[in-house]
């Protein structure tokens, strides 16, 4: 009984010290690289399209990639993809969104990505975060909204896009949580959406829990709409970020143990978020039911 008791002490006493652990929470306003943001006339960091200095934007511990999906190129300057910064507070184009500044007010610094959907595979990732100091963490929430530029294409239409007004039309945003195992767990968030005969979409700042993720070593985001062609998604592949925050950087000994529950499911999802049994040719997401009740997430291209 002595044993039994001193082991039930002892698990209290690290889950103790674990619900202790700190929050950090993304500050884009003091960077380590660059050392120091400073802004176009319209309101985006001038860096944005530097080639040569800048894989990642640090925020320590985060670090956000930039200019991965293009290889490294920025056209001459007319390019640029993962992440970049803004403290635009207007609502038009890319450089803006729909709440109309940062998290705390208008001149607040926020990141921006943009998914480079066309270079996206298994080993690549354009709108990657990783972590600068080695350790993994357990990501708690972040803040997301619209860019102004994707919120007029589901508004009204553009160039590319349609407007959304048919039934189940939907515009996603995924957080793809990858564990130390190299399990991939995932989180969604709808940016837009037509659903019942209703339209809805983000413009404001919302609160994203990612806690499901569990423990991760990195994330990487991805989005889906429903407006989407042969060479991908019609739809701006924009959003914006802020106020990620994190917690509990070194493992306990109890999370140590985790094991992942025995799989009861098996679902192919193709580019258009059509479901299936088998795979699709081409690119799948594959989604893994666990008898827990939890679902991890892999690509398969057959």
């Amino acid at each position: 009984m002595k044993k039994i008791i001193t082991l039930i002490a002892a698990v209290a006493a690290m889950a103790s010290a674990s619900a202790q652990e700190s929050t950090i929470t993304l500050d884009i306003n003091n960077p380590s690289n660059p050392a120091s943001l400073e802004f176009g006339s319209d309101g985006i960091w001038t860096g944005t399209y530097n080639e040569t200095d800048y894989t990642y934007l640090e925020f320590p511990p985060f670090a956000f990639s930039h200019l991965l999906g293009g290889e490294g190129s920025s056209w001459g300057g007319m390019y640029w993809d993962g992440f970049t910064i803004s403290r635009n507070s207007g609502k038009s184009g890319w450089q803006g969104n729909m709440a109309g500044g940062g998290l705390d007010g208008a001149d607040d610094p926020y990141l921006i990505g943009f998914w480079a959907e066309f270079s996206e595979s298994a080993d690549s990732h354009s709108t990657e975060l990783i972590f600068d100091d080695g350790n993994n963490y357990r990501p708690q929430a972040v803040y997301v909204t619209n860019i102004a530029t994707s919120y007029s294409a589901v508004t009204n239409g553009d160039s590319y896009a349609r407007k959304f007004d048919r039934e189940g039309d939907s515009f996603m945003l995924y957080a793809h949580g990858v564990a130390p195992s190299g399990e991939v767990r995932t989180a969604s968030i709808e940016l837009a959406g037509y659903h019942n005969g209703t339209f809805s979409a983000l413009t404001d700042w919302t609160r994203w829990d990612l806690t499901s993720l569990g423990r991760v070593e990195s994330i990487y985001f991805t989005m889906s709409s429903t407006d989407s062609g042969a060479y991908g998604m019609n739809t701006a592949a924009y959003f914006a970020l802020a106020g990620m925050t994190v917690s509990n950087p070194k493992p306990t000994a109890i999370e140590s143990i985790e094991a992942t529950a025995p799989v009861v499911g098996v679902t192919y999802y193709n580019l258009q978020g059509v479901a299936s049994a088998e795979p699709h040719n081409g690119l799948n997401i594959v989604v893994k039911t666990h008898s827990d009740g939890s679902r991890t997430t892999a690509k398969l291209l057959k």
